[in-house]
């Protein structure tokens, strides 16, 4: 059974007059009609009655053909309105909500106010009703995992990363899943895609923090030595980084070794010392006292293979023949 917002809005009156479709009367007995149970809960929830129109009877069914009037007029595409076909359900969707606020913000022929200027004098008169809305308003509820994501239907779908681990509403509108979070300041609509197939996955990538371009983290202190090292500048971030990176042991030795030649020496020199290192790959103790040794007419010698220490594989040509 869909339950639509606008039903919502008809409920802050005492009773419901709606047409005889099966979402209210499941049939008729003696010319009595048979009301839904499902639809009887929700009117008793918001405190309302419900009634039916006669079969037949063109003045109890007046004020529900009213809407169906409207709708072809203005909403469904006639040669008369110019309203082109839409593509889908939610563009129908949001043509009716576009209609509802035209026609609630124009002046009425009768009262010469608009709707929602008489909704405001009007409101004394109303019973309040419940400020959390019948669960079945907005579909099933779902819990949301720590990954942001719901599944309804035997499919997946991502919601924004702030609702992980809340329960949210889930329902099919149309060939649209809509997921409804009830939220501290009233319902409201955070997700939409469209209908997915059994143990298919819908993301959305603006539903997730945005993402580095790149794995690599950059170095973050933690504590004041590493606060210190990190401090002599870029050199010092990315002879970190390959220290980590390749699995050095004793860091915090070199990073000691760094900060003390920092304390008595010219920084600068030290952190470029420290680039140099990493981009040779010279993690040793010594090595960047080696380095700061060498000067500034340092250079880096990366061997070619004919250097290499691993035998080659001349021995083994001739054999089985």
């Amino acid at each position: 059974m869909a339950i639509t917002a606008d039903f919502l809005v008809a409920m802050d009156t005492t009773y419901l007059l709606t047409d005889n479709e099966r979402t209210v009367t499941t049939g008729h007995v003696a010319g009595l009609a048979v009301r839904n149970r499902q639809m009887l809960s929700v009117a008793h929830y918001y405190g309302a009655s419900l009634h039916t129109c006669a079969p037949a009877d063109p003045e109890s069914k007046g004020g529900s053909e009213s809407t169906v009037k409207l709708a072809k007029a203005d909403v469904l595409p006639r040669p008369e309105n110019l309203v082109g076909d839409y593509a889908d359900f939610s563009g129908l969707e949001t043509a009716c909500a576009e209609a509802t606020d035209r026609f609630n913000t124009r002046l009425h022929r009768e009262t010469d106010a608009r709707p929602t200027d008489r909704l405001a004098i009007e409101a004394a008169q109303l019973h309040p009703v419940p400020t959390e809305p019948y669960t079945s308003v907005f579909g099933v509820t779902r819990s949301v995992s720590w990954s942001s994501i719901v599944c309804f239907g035997g499919a997946r779908y991502s919601v924004p990363h702030q609702l992980a681990g809340t329960i949210v509403f889930v329902q099919r509108v149309g060939d649209d899943i809509v997921v409804v979070s009830p939220g501290t300041d009233g319902p409201r609509e955070v997700a939409r895609h469209r209908a997915a197939g059994r143990g298919q996955l819908v993301v959305l990538d603006e539903h997730y923090p945005e993402r580095r371009s790149t794995p690599e983290r950059a170095p973050r202190a933690t504590n004041p030595r590493e606060a210190d090292f990190l401090a002599l500048g870029v050199g010092a971030r990315r002879y970190l980084a390959e220290l980590c990176a390749n699995g050095v042991r004793g860091i915090p030795d070199r990073m000691d070794e760094a900060l003390a030649l920092a304390a008595f020496g010219d920084v600068g020199r030290v952190d470029e010392a420290l680039g140099i290192c990493a981009l040779a790959g010279r993690f040793s103790a010594g090595d960047l006292a080696s380095v700061l040794a060498a000067g500034p007419q340092a250079t880096l010698h990366r061997p070619g293979e004919s250097h290499s220490l691993q035998p080659g594989t001349r021995g083994w040509e001739g054999f089985g023949r």
